[in-house]
């Protein structure tokens, strides 16, 4: 009856006649409050794990998400389903914060989506005590464990958090990327309560993978691009690589946008509502692209150099084919990038770059023996690279390692170009003189909009405040310094950081710098190189079985469609003369059709991705279903 129950709201609000994988088993044993830990592979269907008992049983389902991006997605999803959803962040305005609660607390809404960083806020949870939850999901639940692919500190407050709430409320946890390492320690630190662990299959039947080492690529993903119409991702490592690539996509009449964290939020939203409704179909873009987007009919993922580690790989790669429908994953590794993964070992954060960063910060803050403890100091990345000679790259390094560690805390400005602070929120007129009156109108809005925020540094919108001013985004960062130099506001600019210590500055001080762990954590960063590097170079296991044995599904799998199995094909005999055959037909025009037509139907889906790498490794040209033989 139970389950019938939950077909009925799975067919009534998603459309679906019956669950798929293990999503049923995982919805029986939170219904009979149990913890869990979900590992399903991306576009299996873990938002179905708790969004169907969060629907089910009375009460608000809380669930704990890392990106604003994410919980946004997923709750304008709900909505358009007709479900009651709401997301809250640490930037949520007051009064969209009231208007939360009161939904929360009145039973107006069946899901509320919560950052690490809002959940750990006192007023937040104080609020929650007044929510009847009935269960807890704790999604990209990765983002917890030192040993997994996306390490996040503000994960590691969760659990305290939850502490304070009953003990009968379930706790799911979700993840599509795991080790068996990452998922004991997922289980040890939500102190998940005997937890079953529901691993479904990574065998995804309709996605290809392949491996290219023709370091000249863009020849080739043009080629990609024009023979294959539908949505596509194009990951690369650096924000400029993004805007080369949108460069060169728009010099060959081709429609696409960079994607990374150096843009504003609201441009990002943007880029991303129109690649979901197909508006924009290719995205260009650094790993800050994709988590969590719910798009279904992506028909290729390219990666033009290999990640850091198979985590990650898989993960983007997988966001290719979530419909069913055929779909590929193409990974560039030329000799020379795959020398980028076992060079890896050169960016890690060591204890002799630690020390440095640690020496240097002492001597730029002039920072004495026996002082800091407490203290708060504002730190200019740009400024320290150039007087210390340490990157910007080793700068974050070090600093997220000794937050984790809480040697110190620290807050960086990085979304937006400038930020201010309140020092005077009363509104004196007499403040101005007769010439400032925009100066006056832009205050005014200020104190209007954020006055609430008064402690706190908050991003400015230029573009916002310009079309409020009437006038040019260029002079509101001119108007908000002579705030500043009227003393009711401060500035912090981009790359600006405030830093804490926890410690004063000692001689010994390696009892609280966690040297051990990060020496473990180097070794298995390199360990993930090397794997990936594995994956590369692997002639002989299908991409497919490989990713699964990788993820402990140890599997002797061939998928038949990835660049290994259709090679070992090719030598099997009675495939070899079809491909002599092939070979025969292809030396003139022909339709791809009339060709097909020539063999057996059994065959067609072979013969469809052979003639696919015959074209990608540009021994032929695909035009309107033709082949034309390159000369």
């Amino acid at each position: 009856m139970l389950r019938v129950k939950c077909e009925h709201l799975l067919k009534q609000y998603w459309g679906y006649d019956g669950f798929r994988l293990q999503q049923w088993e995982v919805i029986e044993r939170v219904l009979n409050k149990q913890d869990g830990l979900v590992l399903f592979p991306t576009g299996g269907g873990k938002s179905i794990c708790y969004q169907i008992p969060g629907l089910l049983n009375d009460g608000l389902c809380l669930v704990i998400c890392p990106l604003i991006s994410l919980m946004k997605d997923q709750a304008d999803e709900l909505l358009s389903r007709g479900i009651q959803a709401n997301y809250l962040t640490s930037d949520t305005h007051l009064n969209e914060r009231i208007k939360i609660w009161n939904q929360a607390q009145n039973g107006q809404l069946k899901f509320l989506f919560l950052s690490p960083e809002a959940l750990s806020n006192p007023h937040n949870i104080n609020e929650l005590k007044h929510v009847y939850i009935n269960l807890i999901a704790i999604d990209e639940a990765h983002c917890i464990s030192e040993w997994g692919h996306d390490f996040r500190p503000s994960y590691l407050n969760i659990v305290e958090a939850l502490d304070q709430f009953p003990t009968s409320i379930p706790r799911l946890a979700l993840t599509a990327t795991a080790t068996s390492k990452v998922l004991n320690e997922i289980c040890d630190r939500l102190e998940l309560r005997s937890p079953e662990i529901f691993q479904s299959s990574f065998k995804r039947e309709n996605l290809s993978y392949f491996v290219i080492k023709n370091p000249n690529s863009f020849p080739i993903v043009e080629k990609i691009i024009r023979k294959n119409k539908g949505s596509g991702i194009i990951y690369t490592n650096s924000r400029k690589k993004c805007e080369d690539i949108e460069k060169w996509l728009f010099q060959k009449r081709i429609v696409s946008k960079a994607y990374h964290a150096g843009l504003t939020p609201d441009t990002r939203i943007q880029i991303q509502n129109d690649w979901k409704s197909g508006k924009l179909p290719i995205v260009a873009a650094t790993n800050a692209f994709g988590m969590g987007i719910n798009k279904e009919d992506v028909r290729w993922v390219i990666h033009l150099e290999p990640p850091k580690n198979c985590e990650s790989y898989f993960q983007e790669a997988g966001r290719a084919g979530r419909d069913g429908k055929k779909a590929f994953s193409i990974l560039f590794a030329s000799e020379e990038k795959v020398k980028w993964l076992t060079n890896q070992e050169k960016n890690l954060l060591t204890r002799q770059s630690l020390q440095q960063f640690l020496d240097a910060f002492y001597l730029h803050f002039r920072i004495a023996l026996h002082e800091g403890e407490q203290k708060k100091y504002l730190l200019n990345f740009d400024e320290f690279y150039k007087k210390r000679k340490i990157s910007s790259y080793h700068i974050k390094q070090s600093l997220l390692h000794l937050k984790n560690q809480e040697f110190l805390n620290y807050h960086t400005f990085d979304k937006y170009d400038l930020y201010f602070q309140f020092i005077n929120i009363h509104f004196n007129p007499d403040v101005f003189n007769d010439q400032q009156d925009l100066l006056f109108d832009l205050f005014e809005i200020l104190i209007r909009k954020y006055a609430d925020k008064h402690f706190e540094y908050i991003p400015i919108d230029k573009n916002y405040l310009a079309q409020r001013l009437q006038t040019y985004p260029n002079k509101i960062e001119r108007l908000f310094n002579q705030l500043k130099e009227l003393k009711l506001i401060k500035l912090q600019h981009k790359n600006d950081c405030i830093v804490q210590l926890n410690y004063n500055r000692e001689k010994h001080q390696t009892t609280y710098l966690g040297l051990s762990k990060l020496n473990k954590v180097n070794d298995h960063k390199i360990n993930q190189a090397y794997a990936l590097q594995q994956y590369v170079q692997n002639n002989e296991t299908c991409r497919t079985a490989w990713m699964m044995n990788y993820f402990n599904e140890n599997n002797t799998y061939n998928c038949g469609i990835c660049d290994i199995c259709i090679n070992r094909k090719k030598d099997d005999e009675p495939r070899n003369r079809i491909k002599k055959a092939i070979d025969f037909y292809i030396q003139e025009p022909i339709n791809l059709n009339d060709l097909l037509g020539e063999f057996d139907h059994t065959e067609h889906e072979w013969i469809k991705a052979y003639i696919q790498e015959l074209s990608l490794q540009e021994h032929i040209e695909i035009r309107n279903q033709f082949i034309y033989p390159k000369k």
